[in-house]
Formats: structure tokens, sequence, C-alpha cells
């Protein structure tokens, strides 16, 4: 049992130190430094005063330098500041996090509800047509993304067809496919 843990814990630690290296990547090979994203393409700024910027967010130093003091701040639990909102990010995630929290909660709910009801109808009626209709269904949603799936759900809303208008109440506001 000691083994598996250990061996565990490695993986653990290896994934996530790669995926650490992939979201610093991601976001340090995007065309263009924050610096450049702030002022503009238009906007007539000194050399001196970029300089200055990228001296402030730490873009002269080397990349390792870089990823060090990401990897430090985050350990910390400093995910930074926002530059368009001039927010600290973790009180926008946490701003944020009753409408995630809730929308999953919702979205958890339905597909146990649906799911458990897809299965008690499958093994009750076994072999026949609503068991087919139940297996072909899943079969040919599975291959698409959530995404994708969320998307046809709302061009197949009630207010694309013409049955309610955007503002249908609770339900509208809690899934965006129900509107």
């Amino acid at each position: 049992m000691g083994r598996y843990l250990a061996v565990r814990l490695y993986s653990m630690g290896i994934t996530l130190a790669g995926l650490t290296v992939l979201v610093f990547l991601m976001l340090r090979l995007v065309p263009g430094t924050v610096v450049e994203q702030m002022i503009g393409a238009d906007a007539v700024v000194s050399k001196e005063m970029v300089e200055q910027l990228k001296r402030f967010f730490g873009l002269d130093q080397p990349w390792y330098t870089q990823y060090l003091a990401w990897i430090g701040r985050l350990a910390h639990g400093d995910f930074g500041t926002s530059w368009r909102t001039g927010k600290p990010v973790v009180s926008l995630i946490l701003e944020r996090l009753p409408v995630t929290l809730e929308l999953t909660l919702l979205s958890v709910t339905f597909a146990l509800v649906l799911g458990m009801a897809a299965g008690v109808l499958s093994a009750t009626q076994r072999d026949r047509a609503v068991d087919w209709w139940r297996g072909w269904a899943h079969s040919s949603a599975c291959p698409f993304p959530s995404s994708g799936r969320g998307r046809c759900s709302s061009f197949s809303s009630p207010s694309t067809c013409g049955g309610c208008p955007r503002s249908c109440g609770w339900i509208s506001s809690r899934i965006p496919g129900a509107t």
C-alpha cells in the first residue's frame, strides 16, 4: 500500500509540474506581451516607458527566472492582479464562484437524474425499442465534445423555435440551452 501511494504521489507531482510548465508556456508564447496589449497597437509610447513596464512585470528576466517567480507566487496563493480590472485574480475567481458552483450542481443533478432514469428504463425494457433508442442516443452523443452538445442544444431551444422568449424565468437564467 505504501509503494502504491508513493507511486501515485510521484505521478501526481510529475503531472502537476508538467501542467505548470505547459500553462506558463501558453501564457508566454502568446504573440505580444502584456505590455504591448496594455498600451495597444496605436499608442505612442516612449521606449523608456515600455522598458519600465517590462521591468515592472518581470519580462526583462530570463524565462526560467520568470517561471520560478511565477511558481513561487502560485505556491503562496498569489494569482496576480488583472491588468484589465486592476483587481486581484483571487477576488475575481471568488466573485464568480457561487454561479459556477450553482451551474455545476445543476448540471450534475440533471445528468444523474437523466442517466439513472435512462438506466432504469433500459434495464426494465431490455432489448425493446426504448433500450435500442437510448443506446443509439448515447452512442451518437458521446463522440461530440460537451461544448458542441451545448451549442446544439442552444440552437434547438424553445426560443429559436418560437416557443418562449429569452427571459423565461428561472430555468433560462440557469441553463442557457433551455432558453
